[in-house]
């Protein structure tokens, strides 16, 4: 027919049944194809005639695949006959088959602004993370505020239960009742079907499917130009045009957090939530707070592990969970009788990724597991042996077992999550290589701390204290092994170690009890190495007490000064004898003092070392200024300034140049006192000293409350009391990861 009555309303009849179906409002549809409200009420009731424009962007929102066609144009027109039933979109009226969630979705507001945008930018992205993050839910989520977007469809295909890689397609056209005619292959159905229509699908389990769901999506995309995929996998497909969005796990607090930090971790609140559901009166507390951020922490704010931990609450209380942890493979099972198999115990959830690797990936990740804390490339390489390709790791990384950190260290680091590292380690002891890797672990941290070692009497010390900051697990752990397998590394490592526990004032205890362990299983042993272990072990526990030296202790250093002086060894020799007139120093014995530091001096040279000639001349300095023979103290000072400042130990230097700033405070030189303090503090903060840099600060207090400025004076004891607590909580948090 060449007119349609408007008493009939064929078109605007038609719209508004489709409009209905899709559920949506005349306000819904006209902001979607950008007109006004009462321009569609006006169309729908047959009183006005759409644009030519105006009807193809009406005909593609409500699912015409071609909306351009002369028979739909004319007939939205008013111009002809509704084509032909058989053209009309299948079916209109099932927009989505989203699941409607039974629990709350907590958190993620980052993570779903970032995936709705990439989803906007990009047609395919890949939702890439460990098992049990929360893909699957993040991805519903997130394609659920997106169905307005959708009118024709969302539809979520659900790969996990499938096997069979050819049967991909076929399951897609299933999961959009897509009946393939004839011999038609399910993939030409779906690039048929898919053609033109505007649709996002959320392909969900991809990892055991992979190649397979990455040449579908690739054959999709490209012949279907409106099409979008969120899909969910443990690696990314790899294909052009992809973006892969790893999920990160849940925000955690630490276990010293406030209430209120603790309350507003994701981590917890799904806690809290999930045992409240176990446990209708559970809540969160002051008490049992630091035990529940404990329990977070462990579990590496993994979703699913945290939703099987708090399932426990009616069994344990949350002390006894961050207790049974240890065997947190026993411990989190029962899950949603509903869920996947492999989602209702943690060793099945871990048990799905490890089967998908290759023989060469499943020993690459079990000897990755001897690692505590994260490794770097080369550590890798020389503990793991010749599996421990850069090519293999990547494919760990890429499947979400091995997690890659770029903020801690001058290196990329990697690092297994607890839980994963836990699986691969109860694989490793299953294996005869457990034995092997310890050693060839603590082999490589002993000769790097040995390398270490002399570098933090240098100008690189922040560096590297930076990186056995970084690394101190693995040197931890490398210690513990020692003691079972090899007491010489064991105190050799102790001895590499000693400045950083030294100069880290929190690790002074930790390496007193790791030198009395070692020398006790170690007192067969009379060598060089047991000589600096003694003299190291002396050092640290006086610069904690401040006391003299008990009889027990008394022998220890007789005992290191015997053993430098028979094998030789004049570098200790030297640093004994030094220890010997400090002691003197402290009870006012000047004479003897400056006996042992004239010997201390000499051994120096025999050792040929300009930092233990700087130690010992700085030393006899300082009992000439308590002798108050400024002329004589400041000979010995400004000579070991210049020592220090040519090897380049910016610790003694600013140590030397504070007491050339008292003796010049003492004779009332005020100016030159602040200048040294001031060179000082600069060192100390460089060196990242930062209990020194409180003393000197302290100093410079003192001098400007002498030059009656009372606001600096209290300014800069402020800022040395600030640098105290500082410390204080490194040091808290350094032994809380132990």
């Amino acid at each position: 027919m060449s007119n349609i009555d408007n008493e009939k309303n064929g078109f605007g009849q038609w719209l508004r049944q489709q409009r209905r179906a899709l559920d949506l409002t005349q306000q819904d549809l006209a902001d979607q194809v950008g007109c006004a409200r009462v321009t569609l009420r006006k169309i729908e009731n047959g009183k006005l005639k759409p644009s030519k424009d105006l009807a193809h962007i009406l005909l593609e929102k409500v699912g015409i695949s071609e909306p351009g066609s002369m028979e739909w144009l004319s007939f939205a027109r008013g111009l002809a006959d509704q084509p032909a039933k058989s053209t009309i979109p299948f079916p209109i009226t099932l927009r989505n088959n989203l699941p409607v969630s039974m629990t709350t979705f907590i958190g993620r507001e980052k993570e779903q602004t970032d995936v709705i945008n990439l989803i906007t930018m990009h047609r395919l992205v890949t939702l890439t993370g460990s098992g049990g993050v929360g893909k699957t839910r993040l991805s519903i989520h997130v394609a659920s505020s997106l169905l307005s977007e959708y009118p024709i469809g969302i539809w979520l295909v659900e790969l996990a239960s499938l096997t069979d890689p050819a049967l991909v397609p076929q399951h897609v056209c299933a999961t959009l009742e897509i009946k393939p005619e004839g011999s038609l292959p399910a993939l030409e159905a779906l690039k048929n079907y898919l053609h033109s229509k505007k649709i996002l699908l959320v392909l969900d389990n991809c990892e055991h499917l992979i190649n397979a769901s990455a040449q579908l999506c690739d054959a999709l995309l490209r012949s279907c130009p409106e099409l979008r995929v969120i899909a969910s996998s443990r690696e990314p497909m790899g294909i052009g045009g992809e973006h892969a969005y790893r999920v990160p796990s849940l925000t955690l607090p630490t276990s010293k957090s406030n209430l209120q930090i603790i309350q507003g971790s994701e981590a917890v609140r799904l806690f809290v939530e999930r045992a409240a559901a176990s446990q209708f009166n559970f809540e969160l507390t002051e008490d049992n707070a630091p035990f529940i951020a404990q329990i977070c922490q462990r579990l590496d704010g993994i979703a699913l592990a945290i939703e099987l931990a708090a399932s426990r609450v009616k069994m344990f209380q949350v002390e006894q969970i961050v207790a049974l942890l240890d065997n947190s493979f026993d411990l989190l099972t029962g899950g949603s009788r509903t869920a996947l198999p492999r989602h209702q115990t943690l060793r099945a959830l871990i048990d799905w990724s490890y089967n998908l690797l290759s023989e060469e990936e499943k020993i690459l990740l079990q000897r990755l597991s001897i690692f505590m804390g994260g490794w770097g490339l080369k550590a890798a390489e020389a503990v793991c042996g010749n599996v421990a390709t850069f090519d293999l790791l990547t494919h760990l990384v890429d499947k979400s077992l091995v997690s890659v950190d770029r903020e801690h260290g001058s290196e990329v680091r990697y690092y297994l999550l607890e839980t994963v590292r836990q699986y691969a380690h109860d694989k490793l002891a299953e294996s005869e290589d457990i034995i092997h890797l310890r050693n060839l672990h603590l082999d490589y941290f002993l000769k790097t701390a040995e390398h270490i070692s002399p570098e933090l009497y240098t100008r690189k010390m922040p560096f590297w204290l930076d990186y056995l900051e970084t690394d101190y697990a693995n040197f931890h752990a490398a210690l513990e092994w020692a003691q079972e397998s090899d007491i010489e590394a064991g105190l050799r490592l102790s001895n590499s170690l000693y400045p950083f526990w030294y100069i880290r004032g929190g690790g002074r205890k930790e390496g007193i009890q790791w030198f009395e362990k070692y020398l006790t299983l170690s007192t067969a042993k009379q060598d060089t190495t047991r000589a600096w272990a003694l003299f190291n072990y002396i050092n640290l526990s006086s610069s904690i007490t401040l006391q003299k030296l008990s009889s027990i202790d008394k022998k220890r250093i007789e005992e290191s000064l015997r053993l430098a002086q028979e094998l030789g060894d004049h570098a200790c020799a030297s640093r004994v004898l030094e220890r010997y007139g400090i002691q003197e120093m402290i009870i006012g014995n000047f004479d003897a003092a400056n006996d042992y530091l004239r010997q201390s001096l000499s051994e120096a040279h025999l050792a040929d070392s300009d930092r233990l000639i700087g130690n010992a001349t700085y030393r006899l300095g300082n009992v000439a200024y308590n002798r108050t023979d400024y002329q004589t103290a400041r000979k010995f000072i400004e000579d070991s300034v210049e020592i220090f400042r040519k090897v380049g130990d910016l610790s003694w230097w600013a140590l030397a140049l504070n007491l050339l700033g008292l003796m010049s405070n003492d004779q009332g030189d005020w100016d030159t006192a602040r200048s040294y303090f001031d060179e000082a503090l600069s060192l100390a903060l460089e060196s990242r000293d930062r209990p020194y840099a409180s003393v000197y600060l302290l100093n410079l207090g003192l001098i400007a409350f002498g030059f009656g400025d009372f606001d600096q004076g209290i300014f800069f004891l402020n800022q040395g009391k600030e640098l105290l607590i500082f410390e204080k909580s490194k040091s808290i948090n350094r032994t809380s990861r132990l």
